[in-house]
């Protein structure tokens, strides 16, 4: 009735090296459900390379790639099927002067592309952003985060295949940012505030706020 599998391997160099270090990640994930009118199931393969250079106590490197495919099959949603091929490279500078503060820049760049009998949709994506972390003694801390994020699509954004290729945003300009609060309360219990916002060039502002408790034992 319903199968899920999940398995990764990863290779390290240098792991606790305060200096450098660099993995290697491969990693499978596969679903299949019964439905009603048939099998649905997805499965994901993926490669990914990570770099860190620590340059010096202030500032650090960080340089990822990860390629992939992605597939879906369905029995009766035809129009849900997918085969997509992936890659994504990004590179992070880091700034953290103390315990206390950390800036980072992160920019990446990225293609996914379905397969020619399925659609042929091809996605273009190029992303820029800035987060931000200040610790609060005995007070929490907060993370703030912004992107903008640039898309190419060669086909209609309206269905469930552009929904995957464009990770739910639209083709054009895009503007996603992020405010978390987190605080620690008594021993064992973490409350954390979160506010989402996005912008597309074609529709308002879409606002979304979150509360989580989580206990500890």
């Amino acid at each position: 009735i319903n199968l899920n599998s999940a398995f990764r391997n990863t290779i390290y160099f240098h792991r606790g090296h305060s200096k450098y270090g660099a993995d290697y990640s491969y990693l499978t994930n596969k679903n299949k459900v019964l439905m009603m009118n048939g099998y649905e199931g997805r499965s994901k393969i993926e490669h990914q390379l990570k770099l860190r250079w620590n340059i010096n106590r202030k500032y650090m490197i960080q340089a990822d790639g990860s390629m992939g495919n992605k597939v879906s099959v369905s029995d009766y949603f035809k129009n849900k099927e997918f085969d997509i091929q992936y890659y994504e490279t990004s590179i992070k500078l880091t700034y953290q002067p103390n315990r206390v503060f950390r800036l980072a820049f992160p920019f990446s760049i990225g293609e996914k592309q379905n397969e020619l009998k399925l659609g042929n949709q091809l996605s273009q994506s190029y992303k820029m952003g800035v987060n931000a972390k200040y610790n609060m003694l005995n007070e929490g801390s907060i993370n703030l985060s912004a992107q903008g994020i640039f898309l190419n699509y060669n086909a209609p954004a309206n269905d469930a295949i552009a929904f995957e290729m464009l990770e739910g945003l639209l083709p054009g300009q895009n503007y996603t940012w992020t405010i978390n609060y987190q605080r620690t309360l008594l021993k064992n219990l973490q409350l954390s505030l979160i506010y989402n916002g996005r912008k597309s060039e074609a529709t308002n502002i879409i606002h979304v706020g979150s509360m989580q408790l989580r206990a500890f034992f």
